[in-house]
């Protein structure tokens, strides 16, 4: 593996501002040869009340890259086909965090600002600080039901955290993450599960702050 240090730079002709840098990614392929592709990755906002000095954006650069720059030659990183079971060691962190690259904040991604918002708040402030460390394999939808009842002031911001975490399986699947026998923990924590009402409203009464994140929600189902 190359080692990287990509300059940290600044997008400045979007609707928002925001530190980023372009990375080369490496992919083992099973023949032994491997795939080069170019990377986009976004840091965080640059200007307004949540921005990054660029210094701050630079360390956010060297942590990310640090797994790239020290991950073993792909004769020992390639995963035999025949070994599913060890996708459920996978930590939960993990997924999400490659979910929030190549989706939540990839710009090929047709998202509205205010969704990719939305994607980032309830990932920092309410998923990842329960979920960032346990393993997939031990994430069992009795224990999430009542993490999510504890943890949210309505059905809907339930409802809510409930489709970002099914998201972040549903994509491990669709990109091979994880095979699709894999058992997604999410399906039964559905609406009828979490006690809520059956059918959709998205007056504007749906409309709230969460007592966590730091701009207001839109709560629909």
């Amino acid at each position: 593996m190359r080692v990287q240090r990509p300059q940290v730079l600044q997008r400045t002709d979007r609707k928002s501002t925001y530190w980023f840098f372009r990375y080369w990614h490496e992919e083992p392929l099973p023949d032994g040869s491997i795939k080069t592709t170019r990377r986009f990755h976004t840091l965080g906002p640059s200007i307004g009340q949540y921005a990054l000095t660029q210094l701050d954006a630079e360390s956010r650069r060297d942590r990310v890259l640090a797994g790239l720059n020290t991950s073993p030659p792909s004769t020992q990183i390639a995963v035999p086909a025949q070994q599913p079971t060890e996708s459920g060691a996978i930590l939960f962190g993990q997924l999400a965090e490659m979910w929030r690259q190549d989706y939540a904040d990839n710009p090929k991604i047709r998202l509205a600002e205010p969704t990719r918002i939305k994607y980032r708040s309830r990932l920092e402030y309410h998923i990842l600080p329960r979920w960032r460390d346990v393993r997939i394999a031990q994430m069992r939808s009795k224990e999430i039901l009542d993490w999510l009842q504890t943890e949210c002031t309505s059905w809907y911001m339930m409802l809510d955290l409930r489709n970002v975490m099914s998201g972040i399986f549903t994509k491990a699947q669709e990109w091979e993450v994880l095979p699709d026998t894999f058992a997604n923990p999410m399906r039964r924590v559905s609406k009828s599960a979490a006690g809520g009402p059956s059918g959709p409203n998205r007056s504007s009464a749906n409309r709230r702050r969460c007592k966590c994140c730091p701009h207001w929600m839109i709560h629909t189902c």
